[in-house]
């Protein structure tokens, strides 16, 4: 072959790769789509990152209160933070193969949202229950675990002394099923009815955590690690499901019981199964760190270490959430989802897509750690993971989330700065749930713990004197 036959292939080569890269940019363009997103503030942030098909963050061009971004098809989070305030937006949005219109979205961030909402008590309050006349819980940051209630007066009961809990799972405001341990290897269940609470017993000797779950209409279930049983009314127990691999009860709506099978030689659970009541049972691939039904049992979240969805109650995904791994997930409503996410507790609008920040807790005051909406939705209850102090330690704020507005929160706040008090002798904390009040436990004998608990808060100087003159004492048992 002669040069200039080299030469025109070679030419005719190159203006080959020059016009299928013209021909794939053109493509590219016509086949993009256009975000375009409009805050009301030029100094607010926007991100946009990709869910689905893949995970990863976009480049956005920002000029003043417009930013935009092309992108392939799929599903992208759009994140607009405020400068200013600890507010932020998300917005979902899915967009198709070849959509070239701009889709513009107005997401306004002129509102803050609180950092230190008002405080219920400074009890270590986790795994709660709530009403507009009683909040239940078990205290974590005492060693013991007790489980406590505390009714509209302001009076707190003792629940429970006896047993140490590791968790509860509430049907309702009155009605739960504890798990209790004694030791590394010895655990058992507790039945709470209508705040009366009673051992349970159980159908085979339990030498590790029981997995268990309770339905709204008081239905629970429990597993020996192979087999699924279903509480009846009597006190006895009904297998439902029974399997070789290793079994998990997860979480339960009124109509069917979600668990999760792990085989022998996997590191990790593999698959999801929904059992309804009638047998039928749906199974995908997947694990999950925590899951929650909606009040009405047509959907449920599961969240796992890298992901989360919303899904049916035939497991079949309905719609992927903002981010993964989120913490404590709960629902408000049947269209409201509630949960914490890098430390900021999140409200999720599953007909707009939208999704804001509802608190902002300063990591001065602690890190939240588990959410329980009470049963009128009027507040959320938030438990606090406070830092500064030696040994695990709780606390119990709340944020309105209805018409109902809590007490002033100051004095509370100002207890918070010098309460839980705990010496060799006296254990003493404040409760503001419908009244204030100072409570204290005397856990051996040498010291007046009733003296300490009122010099305590009336030295603070966050009591004034009107204050003083009808605050609350109460003994703890």
């Amino acid at each position: 072959m002669d040069i200039t036959k080299q030469r025109t292939i070679l030419i005719y080569t190159i203006l080959g790769l020059i016009a299928a890269s013209i021909i794939w940019v053109l493509v590219s363009f016509y086949l993009a789509a256009t975000i375009t997103i409009v805050t009301d503030d030029t100094s607010n942030t926007v991100l946009i990152n990709e869910i689905k098909p893949h995970k990863h963050g976009v480049s956005v061009s920002q000029s003043g209160t417009q930013a935009s971004a092309r992108v392939e098809s799929g599903t992208y989070t759009v994140t607009v933070k405020s400068s200013t305030t600890t507010t932020s937006i998300l917005q979902m949005v899915t967009v198709g193969v070849g959509e070239h219109k701009s889709l513009t979205m107005n997401l306004r961030t002129n509102a803050s949202v609180p950092t230190y909402p008002p405080p219920v008590t400074s009890m270590g309050a986790s795994y709660v229950t709530a009403s507009s006349d009683r909040v239940s819980f078990i205290d974590r940051s005492d060693a013991n675990a007790p489980l406590y209630s505390v009714d509209q007066t302001g009076h707190v009961t003792t629940l429970d002394n006896r047993h140490i809990y590791t968790s509860v799972k509430w049907a309702d405001s009155t009605f739960g099923i504890g798990l209790v341990s004694s030791g590394s290897v010895n655990y058992g269940l507790e039945k709470i009815d209508d705040l009366h609470v009673s051992d349970v017993s159980l159908p085979f000797t339990a030498k590790q955590p029981i997995s268990y779950a309770v339905s709204p209409n008081r239905t629970w279930y429990i597993s020996d690690d192979h087999t699924v049983y279903r509480a009846n009314g009597d006190g006895s127990f009904a297998k439902v499901y029974t399997s070789d691999k290793a079994v998990k009860v997860l979480s339960a709506s009124n109509g069917a019981v979600l668990f999760s099978e792990q085989p022998a030689a996997a590191a990790r659970e593999s698959g999801l199964s929904v059992l309804h009541l009638d047998g039928t049972k749906y199974q995908i691939e997947g694990e999950q760190y925590e899951s929650a039904w909606s009040p009405d049992g047509s959907k449920l979240v599961v969240s796992s270490d890298e992901t989360a969805a919303i899904f049916d109650d035939k497991l079949n995904e309905i719609v992927p959430l903002p981010r993964g791994n989120v913490i404590s997930p709960k629902w408000q409503n049947n269209t409201t989802l509630l949960y914490i996410a890098a430390g900021d507790v999140w409200s999720y609008d599953l007909t707009s897509g939208r999704a804001q920040v509802i608190a902002s807790i300063d990591n001065v005051i602690g890190t939240p750690s588990m959410i329980a909406p009470d049963s009128n939705s009027d507040y959320l209850y938030l438990t606090v993971s406070r830092t500064g102090f030696p040994n695990p330690t709780f606390m119990l704020n709340r944020i309105n989330l209805g018409s109902q507005q809590p007490p002033d929160p100051t004095t509370a706040q100002g207890l918070n700065l010098i309460f839980p008090h705990v010496d060799s002798a006296c254990t003493i904390n404040f409760v503001d749930f419908t009244v204030l009040k100072v409570v204290y436990k005397q856990t051996a004998t040498g010291r007046d713990c009733a003296a300490i608990a009122k010099s305590s808060a009336l030295d603070s100087k966050v009591i004034n004197t009107n204050e003083a003159a009808i605050l609350n004492f109460q003994q703890l048992q």
